[in-house]
């Protein structure tokens, strides 16, 4: 076993996620036709795997929002299977070497929006991770900024997607992980052209990037976009179509600016709203009055949690193959 991976799998902390889920989405997306992307260029990315009860593994990519916080898909982090493990891994240019930035830290929260729509187009396809403390900022892992509310991506013509994952199109065929980081760029496509890749295409929410042989494509649900090559987070990786005549690769992506009020939401929800009932009297009887106290009602603002439960494995075999 590598350094890397034995370090990956002693941050583990056990956890049980509870969530609800009715499809099968272990689709894999990686970004493919890229070049090497410059060590540690997206401090911001990082890799997530989701460990599912019966050993199968889910991977999968989000955002550095804040040095606890990660945006990525809800399709990443829904499942149909339980989860016991998730893991975030930040810092990382080469997978299988150590070069001192690596950081891992196990989840404390899963929040999935509420209206994903697991069964159709995946509408509201985002979720947030909590983690239990802050990563360490470095060169090599930091936040990334979120796009204005005024932010249009329709405005781009073109942006930037990058991730660890396959070089060719492969189809049917055995995948070969990248070990580095890749990179590429793609085009922003205009809706009518979206619509016809993805029929059921909510232009309100979504929208679509292509490129000739490359973009993102299995393994990369939930890396950003980068619109016109700035650091601009415009929008969020989902899914892909692939031509296999053409090898057009069409992605399409979620409009990040439409959920600045939702993330905000949850990234710091608000406290307990206290209500005080004003001290009332009963008048005694020699005619005098006294207080009876004050009493208070708690109105609690509800948002989506996960709850955590410490397990035993016992013998319950796990596959924990991270490359």
């Amino acid at each position: 076993m590598s350094q890397k991976l034995f370090f990956l799998i002693t941050a583990y902390v056990i956890c049980i996620v509870s969530a609800v889920s009715n499809q099968n989405l272990d689709v894999e997306p990686l970004v493919i036709g890229g070049v090497e992307a410059v060590p540690h260029q997206y401090p911001w990315l990082v890799r997530l795997y989701v460990i599912q009860a019966n050993g199968d593994l889910r991977r999968c990519m989000g955002s550095l929002i804040s040095l606890d916080i990660v945006l990525t898909t809800a399709s990443c982090a829904n499942t149909d299977r339980e989860r016991i493990i998730i893991v975030v891994a930040a810092g990382d240019h080469s997978i299988s070497e150590v070069d001192g930035f690596e950081q891992s830290l196990n989840c404390q929260e899963f929040v999935i929006h509420e209206n994903f729509n697991k069964t159709g187009n995946l509408e509201n396809d985002i979720a947030l991770v909590r983690l239990p403390t802050n990563l360490t900022e470095t060169r090599a892992v930091r936040p990334i900024f979120l796009p204005l509310s005024s932010y249009d991506p329709i405005q781009a013509t073109w942006g930037t997607v990058a991730g660890w994952g396959e070089t060719e199109i492969s189809e049917g065929e055995p995948i070969t992980r990248s070990d580095i980081l890749m990179k590429t760029n793609v085009t922003l496509i205009d809706r009518q052209s979206c619509r016809q890749e993805f029929p059921s295409l909510n232009e309100q929410q979504q929208f679509c990037a292509e490129g000739n042989g490359k973009g993102a494509y299995k393994e990369d649900i939930g890396t950003p976009l980068l619109c016109n090559g700035m650091t601009i987070f415009c929008g969020i990786f989902t899914r892909e179509v692939v031509n296999p005549e053409t090898r057009k690769v069409v992605g399409l992506f979620l409009n990040v600016v439409l959920y600045l009020e939702w993330i905000e939401l949850n990234v710091n929800p608000q406290p307990p709203t206290t209500t005080t009932i004003p001290t009332s009297t009963t008048p005694k009887s020699d005619g005098s009055s006294t207080s009876t106290g004050t009493y208070l009602f708690t109105f609690v603002i509800s948002i989506p949690i996960v709850t955590l439960f410490s397990v035993t494995f016992g013998s319950a075999h796990i596959n924990l193959n991270l490359r």
